[in-house]
């Protein structure tokens, strides 16, 4: 078996060593570790995630140049080509410069005119401002995951005497997911100038296929945690601990659009030596999802 052979599990919270039982194995919520190296926290996966995805979804008719101009900028300009490269568009009017890639769903536009004067906006007003900007281009809240608000700052520096801290953007970020679980790589970053106008947005956000999704998996939490540690032992990961969580990764179909698998992301921590620091990683790990 290969918890003799190649890996010599024991629970966690007791002495490492050789004798796991079959019983500890198929504990949903034990944390496991290998060969007094590698430590698999489940903790994140002992509960399994619906196998279904909401009705409401983002149209791919979203992607065209009429509804993204009109719903997501807001603009009645009219648009001459820059450039364009395979599927990839580049257009520009007074204000506005968009791209635009059909065959990825993902869009870019940004104001081309300078920011006004700032005015005080609240986190969340900016919030509410951009996920009222993404529902009326067609996006569903049945889609959304989470969604943070950030502010990226600035500071002058002249003759070597630093300005006061000033924000220069305000950014929401808009996280896909289903069922608690996040799509890895689907995000939308709405960007407010300090005057409450938005000044960009990067949306990759591809339509769901109809079908081909694989939500499932028959794997207990014992039998994900033995796999998680050979894909980490795969990757070169000998040492320290993983905690797993649920994901789906896409893939887009000749049409343009996801389709979704149920994964497990086993996440490492960042390690900082004293020359060198490793940032964290996060390796996928097969569950044998099934439709």
């Amino acid at each position: 078996m290969i918890r003799h052979t190649l890996l010599c599990l024991a629970l966690a919270s007791f002495a490492v060593g050789c004798a796991a039982t079959d019983d500890a194995l198929d504990d949903p919520g034990a944390a496991v570790e290998a060969a007094g190296s590698i430590t698999i926290d489940s903790a994140g996966i002992t509960a399994r995630p619906a196998a279904t995805l909401p009705a409401a979804r983002l149209s791919a008719t979203a992607y065209g140049e009429a509804a993204i101009t009109a719903r997501l900028m807001r603009s009645t300009e009219p648009l001459a080509t820059v450039q364009a490269i395979g599927s990839r568009e580049v257009r520009e009017s007074p204000t506005w410069h968009l791209e635009r890639d059909a065959a990825s769903s993902q869009v870019l536009f940004v104001r081309r005119v300078a920011p006004g004067a700032p005015v005080a906006r609240t986190d969340a007003q900016l919030q509410r401002a951009s996920l009222q900007r993404l529902a009326e281009w067609g996006l569903p809240s049945s889609e959304v995951l989470r969604t943070l608000q950030r502010r990226a700052m600035r500071q002058s520096e002249e003759d070597g005497v630093r300005g006061a801290p000033a924000v220069h953007r305000h950014k929401t970020f808009v996280l896909r997911g289903f069922n608690g679980i996040p799509v890895q790589g689907h995000r939308a970053v709405v960007t407010h100038s300090p005057d409450g106008v938005i000044h960009r947005a990067l949306v990759r956000w591809p339509a769901l296929a109809p079908s081909g999704h694989a939500l499932r998996t028959s794997l207990t939490t014992a039998q994900i945690s033995l796999r998680a540690i050979e894909a980490l032992a795969a990757e070169g990961e000998t040492t320290g601990r993983a905690v797993l969580r649920w994901k789906y990764v896409p893939t887009l179909n000749a049409a343009g659009q996801a389709v979704l698998t149920l994964r497990v992301g086993a996440r490492m921590a960042a390690v900082a030596g004293a020359e060198t620091t490793e940032e964290p990683r996060e390796i996928d790990v097969d569950v044998s999802a099934t439709p």
